[in-house]
């Protein structure tokens, strides 16, 4: 496990660096919600994607960076729009993930620390996240860095006539 790493803005030559994390987290959220929804969800985002929120005004992609080799990311947005939790415009941390193989090493703590100062310079007091129920590692992880749960998202799927 590095204790050596940097967190600096994307590049677009990361992109598919983040892809490939992204689609790592994709599989495992997959895992977990197949048994569920009997469906397979389709990862949509790709290089272009992430290049995209690079260079806009209104979001952020910053990386973790053990050498040459991306092993993190996340990616910040500035909401305008009041939603359930806030009427303020406040930040969203839309995606976060580190390679399975650099965790435990802090590069997710200093990535939410780096989307932290992004949403204090952009003059944003709240930073919102979702978070799978399952992710057990990510909610402690956030709990420490400060984050409170304000509401769960529930559901259930419905067994309709002739599909059992």
């Amino acid at each position: 496990m590095p204790t050596d790493f940097s967190i600096r803005p994307a590049e677009s030559g990361d992109a598919g660096s983040i892809c490939r994390i992204a689609r790592d987290v994709h599989r495992t959220v997959v895992e977990h919600r197949a048994s569920v929804t009997q469906r397979t969800l389709e990862f949509t985002n790709d290089e272009r994607f992430y290049v995209k929120a690079m260079r806009t005004g209104d979001r952020a992609v910053f990386v973790g960076a053990a050498g040459a080799d991306v092993v993190g990311y996340v990616l910040v947005c500035e909401e305008t729009a009041p939603d359930d939790l806030t009427s303020i415009p406040h930040a969203l941390i839309d995606e976060i993930a580190v390679d399975p193989r650099y965790r435990h090493a802090g590069i997710g703590k200093a990535l939410i620390a780096r989307a932290e100062q992004w949403a204090r310079s952009h003059g944003l007091t709240v930073v919102q996240l979702a978070v799978w129920e399952f992710n057990d590692h990510a909610i402690r992880a956030f709990q420490r860095a400060g984050y409170r749960t304000l509401m769960r998202k529930m559901e259930k799927v419905l067994n309709l006539p002739g599909n059992s």
